[in-house]
């Protein structure tokens, strides 16, 4: 039966925690549905060996770690994606599912046409904890808001790490902003451009996932946001800057002044102490290309400044 859906995983050496994602996706009902791709970003590790011990799991690799946004864009350019398959998951590689969570997804989207993207209930790995059924930014603080299952009624606009989406109505908004958002707030601005163009996000609440996945004791959950966040020189830089991009393209006129001000000042006090020595820097750049983007909304910059600090 030909699949109706391709997955997108975009993984960079983190190939032991892939591995477990492939076994829970290997495990999945209707499994002849959906082809797996995982989407190298030029790791050093054995993601290429581990991929190959899964069944109906494809492997590409980059020349360079294009992060995620890229990296999905480009598999979907190259794979055709859009001709070949009605829909597209999108998953993080540290995501562990459950035997229907793939089909309950599909069949959410089949039973409800008028939706265009979909996400899961996502639990904290290993336990019995809700994380988020959806989740959005608030147009006021930038901060991010976590909706629970019983919250049916508020809007959401985007899920993390796991998500359903029509691949047509991928390629007609041209996937992800690579240049603005090439990872941290490129799912929240995919939404947002959905939103404003009159396409449906909904929950599908009989799909779940677990995330993210550890592979030692489990640790805190100030420990997972600080690695999630601060675990790289590129991430930092992204956490600092894309927050000031994503607010000067989708807040309201009157709503950026008021948030550059007074609400990303408490922002920054709130988060640098978490933040490593080490990566002072990269917080201060990021800071800085948020605002010369945000008086000169000069893509031209932004991707030039992508090239000179994250794709070397």
């Amino acid at each position: 039966m030909k699949p109706v859906a391709a997955i997108l995983i975009p993984t960079h050496n983190s190939s032991a925690i892939l591995d477990r994602t492939l076994i829970s996706l290997n495990q999945s009902r209707h499994l002849d549905k959906f082809d797996i791709f995982v989407i190298d970003n030029a790791s050093t590790d054995d993601t290429r060996q581990v991929t190959a011990k899964h069944r109906k799991v494809s492997y590409m690799q980059l020349r360079k770690n294009f992060l995620m946004s890229k990296a999905i864009n480009t598999a979907f350019r190259r794979l055709k994606i859009a001709e070949k398959y009605e829909y597209i998951i999108i998953m993080a590689h540290d995501v562990m599912v459950n035997e229907v969570t793939l089909w309950n997804m599909y069949r959410f989207m089949t039973d409800n046409r008028s939706v265009s993207l979909a996400g899961p209930v996502a639990y904290n790995f290993n336990s019995n904890e809700v994380s988020s059924a959806g989740l959005s930014v608030n147009p006021f603080t930038s901060l991010l808001v976590h909706y629970l299952p019983i919250q049916q009624s508020v809007p959401v606009n985007h899920f993390a790490s796991a998500w359903i989406m029509k691949s047509s109505v991928f390629k007609e908004i041209s996937g992800f902003d690579e240049i603005l958002f090439p990872m941290v707030f490129e799912e929240p601005d995919l939404g947002e451009r959905l939103l404003r163009k009159g396409y449906k996000i909904d929950r599908c609440l009989t799909a779940y996932i677990w995330h993210p996945i550890y592979l030692d004791d489990r640790p805190s959950y100030e420990i997972i946001k600080k690695e999630r966040i601060y675990s790289s020189s590129s991430k930092t830089y992204l956490f600092f800057r894309n927050r000031l991009l994503y607010m000067k393209k989708h807040a309201k006129s009157l709503h950026f002044p008021f948030f550059l001000f007074f609400i990303y000042p408490a922002v920054l006090i709130y988060y640098l102490p978490s933040v490593p020595l080490k990566y002072w820097r990269w917080t201060f750049q990021g800071i800085k290309d948020g605002l010369i983007y945000s008086l000169t909304k000069s893509k031209d910059y932004i991707r030039n400044k992508n090239n000179e600090i994250l794709y070397t």
